[in-house]
């Protein structure tokens, strides 16, 4: 891998310019602060949300401004970001901005989550334009599939209301109740905000009541018993690249009937056959996107491995959390994938990139796992942990701990993150029975409300 040569792609596009980044939580911005230095970009300015958890980026003060922003759920908080960064900016931060670039010369470099708008007068850079966006909501999926000729669960599109939740749940049922999932009336939405479990007519009713305030319409399927998994591919003018598959922790609270998204994991792998599978569709989906609509850039397959093989459920037209850890080593691939939706042409050399993205990731696994609480926390606190017969608890001895866990501020609530030590899985194993633990002893630790979860089962391997 010849990393110099994409150094030297980022470069010639991004060096020597004024950028603005726009990001939700500001810790989220310093890894691509200094890697715009070594770009040789000018110190960039910084529009965030809140200050997250971690370190904020080393830049004069006046570089960095918090709106404020938050919301009632991590997917509200960073919709009310972005909403917020396309509205009129308060005076203060327009005052900022301007005195920092006051011939408006800068670019606002996009983030994958946002949609091609002018933040504070200024252009966005690798921004999806809003017919890419649509391809997210949960309803229309299911006829892209149709489309390419990819199998799928079989699904219901209904209002929200009782008797139609009932029919379907009656019609869907496999045994294991349904999912529901709502539109997006509100907005995109991800990381099972607005799905609801309904596994017997009791539990109609608080779906109803939870999704009619926030969606008119939802997708009904059976609940898919396996490990929820994605793809990545990476849609470039004349090639489709897709790297491994990764575990999504995903872990279900029978109290409330609902899932808690944990983030993604790079140790398990699907049996190979899976594998090849999930990247013929992949393939193939990228090439009916990049025909049908022109796209370019980054998209994930979201599904469950079940135990008769995988089954999509969702795309997402942007890259989504595990392409971070499928590619941690090689060129950044979030650049890239913003250098693709801007129409950049170069000399990519998807082939080997994909060569490699698919050796190093699995030579360099990591994984955890990460959510949202209730309980808000000021301060950030660190706790070296040590894994006993699949329970966790504080390491006394940092040098035999087993991985991390993080407590910290949030847009929304408190943060909570696992992280494990290399070597602490084998590549067979899925990561969501450790993360669950972990989350135990946060809640021992620290009151966080989380309760009860349960973790995906691994049916097929």
């Amino acid at each position: 891998m010849n990393e110099e040569h994409y150094a030297d792609i980022f470069r010639s596009v991004l060096g020597g310019r004024k950028w603005i980044i726009a990001v939700d939580v500001a810790a989220a911005a310093t890894s691509t602060v200094e890697w715009l230095r070594e770009l040789g970009a000018p110190d960039p300015f910084v529009i965030a949300g809140t200050t997250g958890t971690g370190d904020l980026p080393a830049l004069p003060p006046e570089n960095i401004v918090l709106l404020g922003s938050a919301g009632g759920s991590m997917m509200e908080a960073i919709r009310e970001f972005y909403a917020a960064t396309h509205r009129p900016l308060p005076a203060e931060v327009r005052r900022r901005l301007d005195a920092w670039d006051p011939d408006h010369e800068a670019k606002v470099l996009a983030t994958f989550l946002d949609e091609d708008r002018p933040i504070g007068g200024r252009p966005e850079f690798g921004a999806r334009p809003s017919h890419w966006i649509e391809l997210e909501d949960k309803l229309v999926i299911d006829s892209l599939w149709d489309e390419v000729g990819v199998v799928h669960a079989p699904m219901r599109i209904i209002d929200v209301e009782p008797g139609q939740i009932a029919g379907a749940l009656a019609e869907l049922d496999d045994g294991d109740g349904v999912v529901v999932t709502g539109d997006n009336r509100q907005g995109w939405h991800g990381g099972a905000q607005y799905t609801k479990v309904v596994k017997a007519p009791a539990d109609i009713a608080e779906a109803v009541d939870f999704l009619g305030a926030r969606c008119d319409r939802a997708r009904v399927m059976p609940f898919l018993v396996g490990v929820p998994c994605s793809i990545h591919g990476v849609v470039f003018p004349d090639y489709v690249l897709t790297v491994r598959p990764v575990e999504m922790v995903v872990l279900y609270e029978p109290a409330g009937r609902r899932f808690r998204y944990a983030g993604v994991s790079g140790y398990w792998d699907p049996p190979p056959a899976d594998t090849a599978y999930m990247r013929d569709i992949a393939i193939e989906l990228g090439g009916h996107l990049r025909s049908t609509i022109g796209y370019r850039g980054t998209f994930t397959i979201d599904g469950v491995l079940t135990a008769d093989g995988f089954l999509p459920t969702e795309l997402n037209p942007r890259a989504g959390g595990g392409l971070r850890i499928v590619t941690q080593k090689g060129p950044n691939a979030f650049a890239i994938h913003t250098l693709l939706v801007a129409g950049v042409e170069a000399d990519w050399r998807p082939q080997e990139l994909e060569r490699f993205w698919r050796v190093s990731s699995r030579e360099h696994r990591v994984g955890g796992g990460s959510t949202i609480v209730d309980r808000r926390f000021d301060d950030s606190e660190e706790v070296p942990i040590r894994l006993t017969g699949g329970t966790w608890t504080p390491a006394t001895d940092p040098e035999e701990a087993n991985g991390t866990l993080i407590r910290g501020p949030a847009a929304a609530g408190g943060f909570i993150r696992m992280s494990l030590e290399p070597g602490t899985l084998e590549p067979s194993a899925t990561t969501a029975p450790l993360v669950a633990a972990a989350f135990a002893l946060a809640d021992r630790l620290w009151e966080t409300g989380i309760g009860e979860i349960v973790p995906a089962a691994d049916v097929r391997t």
